[in-house]
């Protein structure tokens, strides 16, 4: 077994367990996301989330941007606050054209819809292959609420606009 294999089997192993722990909300709310963003990675993503054409499915599926802007401003709470950006921030990957205009007022929505998924994709690497304890993911159940509200949004939009 491979380490990739090794750790879904202890994310997959510490869902599990949430039950026992009581920690039904948690799990729910990671297995839906695991789910949201394996259709997402599978379907829409197409492994472009690193690619120099990175906003290219953005730009296919492109959202009205007030239904994404309350998981956006989130996140924006989130990694930059009071004119700066928090510990939380260091460790995302959004480029240095996007990371500038993450503290403007105004940032393009595709730009927006490109962070969203660097997020969401970033959560689901760490529940992969980060470490992994009942208490430390607790404190990111608001994160993956507001990333499985996100996918879903997308992934209805994007249906939409392939069936439109």
């Amino acid at each position: 077994m491979n380490r990739q294999e090794i750790n879904k089997t202890e994310s997959l192993y510490l869902i599990d367990t949430m039950s026992i722990a009581g920690h039904e909300r948690l799990k729910e709310s990671l297995i839906k996301m695991l789910m949201l963003f394996n259709l997402f990675e599978c379907v829409y993503l197409k492994d472009k989330i690193n690619d120099t054409d990175k906003y290219a499915i953005i730009d296919k599926y492109t959202m009205d941007e007030s239904l994404i802007i309350k998981e956006f401003n989130f996140f924006k709470e989130r990694y930059y606050n009071n004119g700066n950006f928090t510990n939380n921030f260091k460790t995302l990957n959004f480029g240095k054209d996007l990371k500038q205009k993450i503290g403007n007022s105004f940032i393009a929505n595709n730009e927006k819809l490109f962070a969203l998924t660097r997020i969401a994709y970033k959560f689901r690497n760490n529940l992969y292959h980060g470490h992994k304890h009942i208490c430390e993911l607790e404190k990111y159940e608001t994160c993956f609420e507001n990333i499985n509200s996100f996918l879903i949004k997308f992934l209805k939009n994007a249906k939409e606009k392939d069936n439109g």
